[in-house]
């Protein structure tokens, strides 16, 4: 299986659904209100029509949280971590047309719980970060090994010439 670090969006849907749905091949229907709240949505709440100015940007938030969600929802989907039901499209229409509560069917896959169940420890988190960049890792530390060694070379010359 192939390690990987996902986008912030991703990451978080999937530490949502291992939490949530504990097992895989499990389906666990979400409100999207549910799905919201994972990504740290502001605008989670049900929304009144847009009509005033206040409302129009609670609701153009509310677009852009489902908007994430669903770009979230078809890479994880892409990647083989999750299953979809696509028996009920509700992603795909407006609020007014969705109702005040829409839902999603989900599942794990294997992969999907193996990852989210690393994504849901801070230990193991940071291991999949340093796999993904361990070559990055490896310059920082060298540039700030290499750092502290210059600086004591430095202050050691100027001690001995001076």
């Amino acid at each position: 299986m192939e390690i990987m670090w996902l986008p912030k969006d991703e990451r978080k849907l999937l530490q949502g659904y291992y939490v949530t749905i504990g097992e895989f091949g499990e389906q666990h229907e979400f409100p999207l209100e549910h799905l919201m709240g994972f990504i740290k949505s502001s605008a989670s709440d049900r929304l009144p029509p847009a009509d005033d100015a206040q409302r129009a940007k609670k609701y153009n938030a509310w677009l852009k949280d489902r908007n994430r969600i669903i770009t979230a929802n078809k890479a994880l989907e892409e990647r083989g971590l999750i299953k979809l039901s696509h028996d009920n499209n509700v992603f795909i229409c407006t609020y007014r047309e969705a109702g005040p509560h829409p839902r999603l069917t989900v599942s794990l896959t294997i992969n999907g719980y193996d990852i989210g169940r690393k994504y849901n420890s801070w230990f193991a988190r940071t291991g999949l970060l340093y796999a993904e960049y361990r070559h990055h890792w490896i310059w920082l530390i060298g540039s700030f090994i290499g750092g502290i060694i210059a600086t004591l070379l430095a202050q050691w010359l100027s001690k001995v010439i001076i």
